[in-house]
């Protein structure tokens, strides 16, 4: 993985996530080829942005749920 990259449930504690193409729950009714885990993958900034985002909810008695993460293959 990029050094710009990391695992978004470690970056935020708390955060919870459906990450269906890893799993045998999806339209396919299989894991989708390349999905290697149930987890979900994004830059740092995009955590830091989740986290304000997760703090504003958190305020509210509220989290955040990740639903599906659909990424392109980078070079």
């Amino acid at each position: 993985m990029k050094n710009d990259f990391v695992f978004v449930d470690e970056f935020l504690p708390g955060i919870r996530w459906d990450a269906k193409y890893a799993t045998w729950d999806n339209f396919t009714g299989k894991p989708v080829d390349g999905y290697r885990a149930n987890r979900i993958v994004g830059t740092k900034a995009l955590c830091s942005g989740l986290e304000r985002a997760q703090e504003e909810a958190a305020s509210g008695g509220f989290g955040l749920l990740f639903g599906m993460a659909i990424v392109r293959n980078a070079p």
